[in-house]
């Protein structure tokens, strides 16, 4: 029997695997337009970073998806942007809602 412990990382994995396909030869996958942002037409979606080195988290909209990683602006200042990385989102749940529309937005 596995423990919780086992079933949380191998949900992680999956999740991360996930992500990879989601994202596998695309330059880039647009979530949302920074200029509309920045003009007041805020998603509905924010995500929580953890900064990595401050430990910090910040509440972010992600703009894009590139092979260089998730651009992002501060959901709190919107002059703030941020490059991140998959895993440096600070919960499991935010993976799996960041998957979720990626297939949301590949469907249009």
């Amino acid at each position: 029997m596995e423990t919780l412990r086992q079933e949380f990382d191998a949900l992680e994995n999956k999740i991360a695997k996930q992500f990879s396909i989601l994202i596998e030869g695309k330059d880039e996958i647009n979530i949302y337009d920074e200029f509309d942002i920045q003009n007041g037409d805020l998603p509905d979606d924010y995500f929580e970073y953890r900064n990595e080195i401050t430990g910090n988290v910040i509440e972010i909209h992600i703009l894009r998806i590139t092979p260089n990683g998730i651009h992002a602006i501060e959901a709190q200042n919107n002059t703030k942007k941020h490059d991140i990385k998959f895993s440096d989102l600070a919960t499991t749940y935010d993976r799996i809602s960041l998957c979720e529309l990626i297939e949301a937005k590949s469907k249009f």
